[in-house]
């Protein structure tokens, strides 16, 4: 049942392959790999979750059969620990409850096999059945039997029982192993090391971890003689880690650059560096100096893309960027969305990609038959993607309400675009085949009714019911939940551009378009001032966490205060925007007695976190909080805002950094003491 180390590299050269071809003849290859290997090792537990994992991707009736098979084989094999917990694992998300009872039963049978014990935190995590303190009871269970182990997934969901204690035994454990080898070959190992060494210690015992890196690398270069792209970049984050100087880290950076300059790694050095030489323009309103730097980001992007032919997000990301800076010509333009398209085929088949490309074509006024067609392959797969969301029993009834309201919001956006191709063909019987949808029952949320009565507008507008049409618009303005804003130097109102253009195309002034389309007193008393800001609907738990420079802070201890609770890291880009604001707004409130803001930071390499403040001079103060917010939530979702009244209640989240947002200081003040 074990895995054995010539399945495990058979599987990584596999997987390695796959992302060099297309998305379906990837897996099509990947598949007769774990088929070869299943007929050599018919036992082999790691072979047979990869056919499942492999399956899931598969059409409904081929993955039905899959599944059905492993449910059979522990029908027949009842005593079997292996066929039960497989077909367990097969049956998550279809019958979750039957998942717990089968892996249950595996577990009984072979309780030193360990496996079974791991797979269950799944199904704890989050979700209908979530429960930490299952989560914590599983994988302790699983560390046991296996205290070596280094899956990825087993450590991450041991950060989200909050087990410290046994993060520092296993970082003893793993530390004894690995000073014993001789071969460099599992990196990974090293830095899931140092993580644990990190989160493990008080503040006031880095530097100790620190010096434990710089001896570790020491060692480690010792021992390797052929470096590798991968092996200097892991070099980069160790030295990083430990300490070092920054014209230690950029000699590193060079000698990548010069030895390996078309890996993946070379291009992440150099978009780091692009990045941080071009800051984005602070004012959204500032067309002049946005225009020059989204034709610099066009042309970096343009330069990137043919030395460094496997970094597939280069070929989207110059898509994107054509959105903001307008190709050229029609030709260049069109070059970019084959380009897109082409590229696309090498990701896992998603409605996103088409409606991308459909809207683009659309909005750029090209080729309206092609943007037609593209939505119908779209609907093909927003039909899927649906019955996969709508078919996972794990998932909890607030989960489930979030997902609809996406997947209605999708579908008004497609319709539109829909409505928007057959204007363009002169097609409006066609477009009025979906009358019956369009017109339908307005919707109950309030942020989908701005949609609903837009379709009908154009809906109206394309069947020549003029005066319907104006009602619509009218209607479709009122009931926005949002004010349209500049955005990179454009004013972002699709909208308000179309109303305006057909009601000025009726002979309308504009002294009348600005009392037809000012919302009424009404509106403006319910609008939804909150925007990204959400209820909270999580209990903030006591903690009692050490900053960077060692100080404690306790939750107890910040009553009476409005808090401001800031989710980031040093990887993650909107952060990074983010994070010069932050530091504004705790300059300009830091004296306050009413006010405090503090951060979390959740980078799972702890040791560039200090460096990473210094480098920048951020002075607020920064919590290690990955193991606290990796058991608070499913997944971290960075950067998020939260806002916690004097008493202590969490009242609001904010998911995401939208530079685009005017007074985003005072915005923030204003919220911190509407809670006070």
């Amino acid at each position: 049942m074990w895995p054995n180390a010539q399945v495990k590299e058979a599987l990584a050269d596999s997987l390695k392959q796959r992302a060099l071809l297309p998305f379906a003849e990837g897996l099509a290859r990947h598949k007769q790999v774990i088929e070869s290997l299943l007929i050599q090792y018919p036992r082999d537990l790691e072979v047979h979750v990869a056919r499942i994992n492999t399956g899931r991707y598969e059409d409904h009736d081929a993955w039905t059969a899959l599944r059905d098979h492993y449910v059979r084989e522990a029908s027949r094999h009842p005593d079997d620990p292996l066929a039960v917990a497989l077909a367990g694992v097969a049956l998550f998300r279809k019958d979750t409850p039957e998942t717990v009872r089968l892996l249950a039963r595996a577990e009984q049978m072979a309780p030193q096999w360990g496996w079974p014990s791991m797979q269950p935190a799944s199904v704890y995590d989050y979700g209908r059945l979530a429960n930490k303190e299952k989560l914590a009871e599983h994988i302790r269970k699983y560390f046991d039997a296996c205290p070596d182990s280094t899956d990825p997934t087993a450590h991450l969901f041991l950060t989200k029982a909050g087990a410290n204690d046994l993060q520092a035994q296993l970082a003893l454990k793993l530390r004894q192993r690995l000073m014993k080898e001789e071969r460099v070959e599992d990196l990974p190992r090293y830095e899931l090391l140092w993580a644990y060494e990190f989160r493990s210690r008080p503040v006031a015992e880095y530097r100790t971890v620190r010096w434990g890196i710089a001896a570790d690398l020491k060692r480690l270069e010792g021992l390797r003689k052929q470096p590798n792209a991968e092996w200097l970049m892991f070099l980069r984050g160790g030295y990083q880690q430990s300490g070092a100087s920054k014209e230690q880290i950029t000699a590193i950076e060079e000698r990548l650059l010069q030895t390996f300059p078309s890996s993946r790694e070379a291009y992440e050095v150099l978009s780091a560096r692009w990045h941080a030489d071009h800051k984005q323009p602070d004012d959204h309103k500032d067309q002049q100096a946005w225009r020059k730097y989204n034709a610099s980001y066009a042309a970096i992007l343009d330069k990137w893309i043919h030395p460094f032919p496997a970094v597939t997000s280069l070929i989207s990301g110059r898509f994107y960027a054509a959105r903001d800076q307008a190709p050229a010509t029609e030709r260049e333009g069109l070059a970019l969305v084959d380009r897109y398209l082409e590229n696309a085929k090498f990701w896992m088949p998603y409605s996103a990609t088409q409606l991308l490309a459909a809207e683009f074509l659309l909005e750029q006024g090209w080729q309206p038959g092609r943007a037609l067609a593209l939505l119908k392959e779209a609907e093909l797969l927003m039909l899927k993607e649906q019955e996969r969301a709508q078919s996972n029993d794990s998932l909890s009834d607030d989960d489930r309400k979030a997902t609809e309201k996406v997947v209605q919001r999708q579908r008004q956006r497609w319709l539109r675009l829909m409505l928007q191709a057959n204007r363009r063909l002169a097609q409006p019987a066609v477009a009025g085949s979906w009358r019956s949808e369009i017109e339908g029952t307005a919707p109950a949320e309030t942020e989908l009714l701005s949609d609903y009565w837009w379709n009908r507008a154009v809906l109206a507008a394309l069947e020549d019911r003029k005066a319907d049409a104006l009602t619509y618009y009218q209607n479709a303005l009122a009931t926005r939940t949002e004010e349209p804003r500049f955005v990179k130097g454009r004013l972002r109102d699709e909208l308000g551009n179309e109303a305006h253009a057909f009601y000025s195309g009726l002979g309308g002034t504009e002294q009348a378009w600005r009392l037809w389309s000012q919302r009424p007193q009404k509106a403006h008393t319910k609008e939804l001032t909150k925007g990204r800001w959400k209820a909270a609907t999580l209990v903030l738990p006591q903690f009692d966490l050490q900053d960077v420079q060692g100080k404690p802070w306790r939750l107890k201890d910040l009553g009476g205060k409005s808090l401001l609770i800031n989710l980031w890291a040093t990887w993650c880009g909107p952060c990074q925007a983010e994070l010069p604001k932050l530091q504004q707004l705790y300059h300009q409130t830091r004296d306050r007695a009413d006010i405090q803001i503090l951060t979390f930071n959740v980078d799972g390499e702890v040791g560039v976190v200090e460096p990473y403040l210094k480098d920048k001079g951020y002075s607020f103060p920064v919590i290690l909080a990955y193991d606290f917010v990796a058991a608070l939530l499913n997944v971290i979702a960075i950067p998020q805002n939260w806002i916690v009244d004097p008493g202590g209640q969490w009242r609001w989240m904010q998911l995401g950094f939208d530079d685009s947002e005017p007074n985003w200081v005072q915005t923030m003040v204003q919220r911190l003491e509407s809670v006070r």
